[in-house]
């Protein structure tokens, strides 16, 4: 398995709370409805693989289940779950991020 260089990617916790922010708001705008996620699924997918994150695996076409390594001896193991579905509902906020895709939000 290829080392994570992730911590390496970012100058400083500013940038990566910037990055975090475009990356939430890039699929908040393309909200796809379930098991419609490919855009957001291949997308996810390619951030993950630009962060050195190489065991990516896709499940049930859209859901992805990545492993990301410690850098310790602990043999601990944390994990993670999110929703990247969204819902068919109008979105009328105004923000400049909102949803591109008429009739569905998240």
């Amino acid at each position: 398995m290829q080392d994570c260089n992730y911590v390496e990617t970012f100058e400083n916790e500013a940038d990566f709370l910037d990055w975090l922010v475009s990356l939430r708001r890039w699929v908040h705008q393309r909200a796809e409805l379930s098991f419609k996620e490919k855009e957001t699924s291949e997308f996810i997918q390619q951030r993950l693989l630009e962060l050195g994150v190489a065991d990516v695996e896709v499940k049930g076409g859209t859901g992805i289940i990545a492993r990301i390594p410690g850098n310790g001896k602990s043999s601990a193991s944390v994990a993670l779950r999110a929703d990247m579905d969204a819902l068919p509902l109008f979105e009328e906020t105004g923000l400049p991020y909102k949803s591109q895709n008429r009739g569905v939000m998240h």
